[in-house]
């Protein structure tokens, strides 16, 4: 059954998933640099440009747990191809909002229409297509959205700066589908068994159905372990995309000049597009407890530099510290769901946690932007966040610990 091939197809399968990444990361990636040109022209705070991704992971937030049945039980292809075409449209609608009220319901409707090509249709593929180096291959199939901030960060700044906001908006359009239909006519294949093929480390006598193993979903919710590591989700998403949202914004308010400003964000995107390909496979092979605290010591420093940033060798080593510590974005989410709580219902539960982790992305991006609207600074929330990242580490050590004792409990293991 399983034909031998210079290169596993699942390979193939990842960068189709890389290029879906890709284009969820430019829907609201590169809002730190439209914060200042938006609000200016619309005449609004940075907390009222912030609401539009709240209101965007809301709707991710409530729709993301349905995303698994539908992706069961409907063609898996037409969907990505319905939420490519509604995703770019909306971008493109962007570019003639006469008001901030139009652009919150825009918004809105990309939330739901993201969901189609994002965060549930990835992990389905990768679980479907990897058994043996799961982490690893989650892992890079998420570093697409590195790689589109870093590439179309300069590229928008320099549109907006000779063109405006709206053409800004049009050209991350055009680029959101041009990737999302690569992926999807040229590379997406929903299943192994529709090439023949078996999971990448599965063999000839290997059933689905015996080698799966873990909790499923209601049980799951039903354990401490998962609420406590639910609490370092948020927290590190909270944390992450606090910081992502605004960092362009707070380097030129410091003085750096966009094009600078622009260049560290896409060093930041650059390293980050390695710590998120490989930080998956750090899980995979050191553990829970050594790779969360490589991943929160990154992150640490990269807050602890930021309110530093008026010296061009802090706002530097935050771009970089942050870069090194994004694998936090992607690995603990998608590493710890498996490890912790199994693969018999892994896209269901990593559906939980995806909501989580989006609700953590909507509270980090208005927080800072309140922050600052009250304290005309940002610096107060970067060392709210520092604290908080802390906090996460304990929380996941923590959650292992209580996971394993419930799982065997569950499971009636020894």
């Amino acid at each position: 059954m399983n034909k031998k091939r210079t290169l596993y197809y699942g390979w193939a399968i990842v960068f189709g998933c890389i290029l879906l990444s890709a284009t969820s990361g430019l829907i609201l990636g590169l809002n730190s640099i439209f914060i200042k040109p938006v609000t200016q022209d619309l005449s609004i705070s940075r907390s009222a440009f912030s609401t539009t991704s709240t209101i965007y992971n809301g709707v991710v937030m409530v729709t993301v747990p349905f995303m698994p049945r539908l992706f069961k039980h409907k063609s898996f292809k037409p969907l990505l191809i319905t939420g490519t075409f509604f995703v770019a449209a909306i971008q493109a609608l962007y570019a003639v909002v006469p008001n901030i009220y139009i652009m919150y319901l825009l918004f809105g409707a990309c939330g739901f229409a993201s969901c189609l090509i994002g965060a549930v249709p990835i992990v389905i593929l990768t679980s479907n297509w990897f058994i043996k180096d799961r982490g690893l291959a989650t892992s890079i199939a998420f570093s697409g959205s590195g790689i589109s901030t870093m590439i179309m960060s300069p590229i928008v700044t320099a549109v907006i700066m000779n063109s405006g906001w709206r053409t800004g908006y049009v050209v991350i359009a055009a680029t959101c589908l041009v990737l999302s239909l690569t992926a999807v006519l040229f590379f997406i294949k929903e299943k192994p068994s529709l090439m023949g093929l078996l999971p990448y480390g599965a063999t000839e006598t290997d059933n689905e159905k015996t080698t799966l193993s873990g909790l499923t979903r209601a049980q799951t919710l039903r354990t401490k372990s998962f609420w406590i590591f639910s609490l370092g989700i948020l927290f590190s998403s909270l944390t992450a995309y606090g910081v992502i949202y605004h960092m362009v914004t707070f380097w030129t308010d410091l003085g750096i000049d966009g094009e600078t400003a622009a260049l560290l964000f896409s060093i930041t995107n650059g390293i980050g597009i390695l710590s998120k390909a490989l930080m998956g496979g750090v899980y995979d092979r050191f553990g829970v407890k050594k790779a969360s605290a490589f991943c929160c010591l990154l992150t640490f420093i990269s807050f602890v530099c930021l309110p530093m940033s008026k010296s061009m060798v802090f706002a530097g080593a935050s771009a970089v510290f942050f870069g090194l510590g994004s694998g936090i974005q992607i690995a603990p989410p998608t590493a710890m769901t498996n490890a912790l709580f199994g693969d018999l219902d892994y896209s269901a539960n990593y559906s939980v946690v995806t909501l989580i982790y989006f609700v953590g992305i909507a509270i980090g991006n208005l927080i800072s932007a309140m922050l600052y609207d009250n304290f005309g600074s940002y610096n107060p929330a970067w060392i709210l966040y520092a604290v908080m990242i802390v906090v996460t580490f304990g929380l996941w050590i923590t959650a292992e610990r209580v996971a394993e004792s419930e799982r065997r409990k569950i499971l009636g293991e020894k």
